[in-house]
């Protein structure tokens, strides 16, 4: 709790306690929070034995748990999955026990996702922390001293914390790589001026997309591809970041000891998954230490710490929307409503029964076919996706065909329908064939415009029409065009919807 998110949660009808010098690390004072109208306390034993709600950062101790009492709320990261004790005796205790590591990555939980806060500030500290320990600029310069080239920075995962760091690394002016398992982020990656690690792997590759936001664990030859790639860029690197993690795992082993041993002297590893063993073969979680070979490994778990005012301020906004949402009169009376989705994922015990693992809330991790697959599965039954040879919402006797593309799942009408899609498609690619760049870029309005149509009518899902459009032809014209080898290496990790393979690559040979 900061002053500020104090005053927002006396307005919901909350008398706010706060222990005395709880603020003090993050440079908010007693006196600050007594200006808000926030009673201070001398020990968290009294705020416990004072509060009905109780909110903390880290998981309770032993100790904390048993002074819980019936009815009482405890709010904080609690890895219901690494401790089952704790979770035994709250249920004992009578208490609801809310953790913020458990709130479901679905849109309207976003403002309670206090793991994507927490990762956010320490991919950017993990950036920070990598400059100050590595001898050089991060961007180049040319001087009258001589010419400093700039450094080549790789992250490893591309989250929250990943793009984080990509960010920051970014914005320094270093050279930045990225790898993710999840093909969908490459385009992310490059928007935020990355480079992309693509990978040659043909055979069948795995979509390493997974429920929740989380990369899925990669097969066993896909994993010995991707170090491949890294025993590759080791050499090249002058700062590696890694970030893989998935909560509640041990941290995959993604840089070994010998890709280590292959790093320039002054390098440096930044560890961000150190806290579960680390992504680094040689991490020592919590400290920081230099290799034989000049090798710096920083294995802190204590990041976002590191910046205790930003962490609290994020992790404070959380805390006040989480709050909103259990009081929906503002009478200050919390209503646990667990037929909400983002409540009951994030309550592990509630009326004297441990509620984890939680179902997964509709819309929730469900993984589409890409419009590959679907296209060639429609056109293998010659149906829509409905399978019943109509598309919802539309006179089998009359409507069109879906071309695979699906139905959006509110407007139940087809995302893209066939009589408009092909055409489209045929105009831009005699657009696009053999003209000046201004009028490619008019090709590409064209085509936006009728994505934009399509989402004006609740057909086409609104990420999907004018950025996806105008990404899509963009991307493979000017990218593809420049280099010719990576337009196999696109069709192979982005396969799209026949029209494009029909139309479009013609256009980019």
């Amino acid at each position: 709790m900061t002053p500020a998110s104090a005053r927002d949660i006396r307005k919901l009808g909350h008398e706010c306690l706060i222990e005395s010098g709880a603020g003090e690390a993050s440079g908010f004072s007693d006196a600050a929070y007594e200006a808000e109208g926030v009673t201070v306390v001398p020990d968290a034993a009294a705020l416990i034995a004072q509060a009905d709600v109780i909110v903390k950062v880290r998981p309770p101790e032993p100790d904390e748990v048993a002074r819980l009492r019936e009815g009482q709320t405890l709010i904080s990261f609690f890895y219901p999955a690494q401790n089952a004790a704790l979770l035994e005796e709250a249920k004992d205790r009578g208490a609801t026990v809310i953790a913020m590591d458990m709130v479901p990555r679905i849109s309207r939980a976003q403002k309670m996702d206090a793991l994507s806060s927490m990762a956010n500030i320490a991919g950017y500290r993990a950036v920070i922390e990598a400059g100050a320990n590595f001898g050089r600029f991060f961007t180049g310069q040319v001087t009258a001293a001589g010419k400093v080239p700039p450094a080549q920075v790789l992250v490893v995962g591309a989250g929250v914390a990943g793009l984080a760091a990509i960010g920051t690394a970014v914005s320094l002016g270093a050279v930045v790589h990225a790898f993710d398992v999840r093909p969908e982020v490459a385009e992310q990656i490059e928007s935020m001026g990355a480079n992309f690690v693509f990978l040659d792997f043909s055979d069948n590759q795995q979509d390493g997309a997974a429920t929740g936001g989380y990369a899925a664990p990669s097969s066993p030859e896909f994993l010995a591809k991707q170090l491949e790639k890294f025993r590759e860029l080791a050499p090249q690197m002058d700062i590696v970041i890694t970030t893989a993690l998935i909560p509640g795992r041990p941290a995959p082993k993604l840089w070994t000891r010998d890709m280590v041993e292959a790093m320039k002297p002054g390098s440096v590893i930044v560890d961000l998954a150190a806290e579960r063993g680390g992504n680094c073969e040689l991490t020592v979680p919590g400290e920081k230490f230099v290799t034989e070979n000049g090798v710096t490994i920083i294995g802190y778990t204590d990041f976002p710490s590191r910046m205790a005012a930003q962490a609290s301020s994020l992790y404070a906004t959380n805390i006040r929307h989480m709050l909103a949402d259990l009081t929906p009169g503002k009478d200050g009376v919390l209503v646990h409503n667990m037929e909400d989705d983002v409540i009951r994922g994030a309550t592990v015990v509630h009326g004297r029964a441990i509620t984890y693992p939680p179902a997964a809330p509709e819309g929730a991790g469900h993984r589409r076919p890409t419009p590959a697959a679907e296209a060639e599965g429609a056109l293998a039954r010659g149906t829509s996706r409905a399978g019943d040879g109509a598309l919802p919402g539309r006179n089998p006797a009359t409507g069109g065909t879906d071309l695979g593309r699906g139905d959006h799942p509110r407007s139940g009408g087809p995302l893209c329908s066939g009589e408009l899609h092909g055409p489209c498609h045929r105009l831009c690619a005699r657009l696009l064939r053999g003209v000046p760049g201004h009028l490619e870029r008019l090709a590409c309005v064209a085509y936006a415009a009728h994505g934009g149509h399509q989402c004006h009518l609740g057909h086409h899902h609104p990420r999907r029409a004018a950025a996806g459009r105008i990404g899509e032809l963009a991307r493979r014209d000017f990218l593809c065009r420049r280099d010719p080898d990576r337009l196999d290496q696109y069709r192979r990790r982005f396969p799209r919807h026949p029209a494009d393979a029909r139309h479009v690559p013609e256009v980019v040979r």
